[in-house]
């Protein structure tokens, strides 16, 4: 029902309820790649209960190859528009994902690139060595294709392994306004569970348990206008959130909302250095440790010294 003209497809209904091809019940073992890749142009793509085991990369490459439309077109906006190389409305669901990596230990098991209006939900990712679900492409704040991604129930776990790091058990790059991350439980991670990678913007963290993360249970390199809403953040071993704002990048001043999370650690700073400069709105969180908090728990401060001085609202150390 579309018309191609100038280049362009025009789509007025982008978040269409399509469906183009399905695999179904599919099991792919011993590949030396990615188990899937799903390219330029496709949509409608349903991959529903399968499985990919021991493959030389990740489980499923989801999006374009390259960045699109051309770089003039790029800012930091809103992009509804379709191209004949867009890939969008894409399902990846009820879905298992074990062993990936093996010849190429940066595969991830779900890699969404240059993709939009995708849901990815209900999958099982276990035993990679670098993250489980990567959202964007980008560096920086790039205006990108990837937005209004759906990252939801998803069950996430043994990440890493001392094999590679700087990484998560979900990791998000650049521009992705309307891209929801939530419901997930992730655990076993050899980098941060959530991390907010360089110009991570418009993005919703909701709902989402992440525990027993060798890094931070929470960290965003430098972004904006990113809401953590509703999750537990719980025995970490380095930081329960961390922040560290590029110098560079402030030409975008670095902005993160934290309301009603729960920060949870028993041995380690519940908030690491150079987050508590950067702006944004801290309300209703609950910090526990419950050996005490230390003198410098809260960016080498105290709680006493975070509480009373106008860096939360309604924030409180309780168990």
């Amino acid at each position: 029902s579309n018309e191609i003209g100038n280049g362009k497809l025009t789509s007025p209904k982008v978040n269409a309820n399509i469906t183009a091809l399905v695999f179904r019940n599919c099991r792919i073992e011993h590949s030396g790649n990615y188990g899937f890749r799903v390219g330029d142009g496709c949509r409608g793509v349903r991959i529903e209960r399968c499985a990919t085991f021991d493959t030389g990369a990740g489980g499923v490459w989801l999006g374009a190859d390259s960045l699109y439309p051309d770089l003039a077109h790029r800012s930091r906006r809103v992009i509804r528009e379709m191209y004949p190389e867009s890939c969008a409305s894409n399902v990846i669901s009820d879905c298992t994902f074990r062993q990936g990596g093996r010849f190429q230990p940066e595969g991830t098991a779900i890699f969404v690139t240059h993709a939009s209006d995708n849901v990815v939900t209900h999958n099982l990712i276990d035993d990679f060595y670098y993250s489980g679900i990567t959202v964007g492409y980008t560096w920086g704040y790039a205006g990108r294709v990837s937005q209004r991604n759906e990252i939801s129930f998803n069950r996430i776990s043994r990440i890493g392994q001392e094999e590679l790091f700087d990484l998560a058990g979900i990791y998000t790059l650049a521009t992705s306004y309307g891209t929801v991350i939530s419901n997930n439980v992730i655990t076993e991670v050899g980098g941060n569970g959530i991390y907010m990678d360089e110009g991570s913007e418009g993005i919703l963290i909701e709902n989402n348990l992440a525990t027993h993360i060798r890094e931070a249970g929470g960290f965003m390199h430098y972004g904006t206008d990113c809401t953590f809403r509703n999750n537990i953040f719980a025995i970490n071993h380095k930081f329960g959130l961390a922040w560290a704002s590029k110098k560079e990048a402030m030409r975008v001043p670095s902005s993160i909302n934290f309301l009603c999370n729960v920060f949870y650690t028993e041995e380690t700073p519940l908030i690491g250095e150079r987050t508590l400069g950067v702006r944004g709105v801290r309300a209703h969180n609950v910090w526990w440790n419950p050996k005490g908090a230390g003198p410098k728990d809260f960016d080498g401060h105290s709680a006493e010294w975070y509480l009373e001085n106008g860096r939360s609202i309604g924030d409180v150390v309780a168990d």
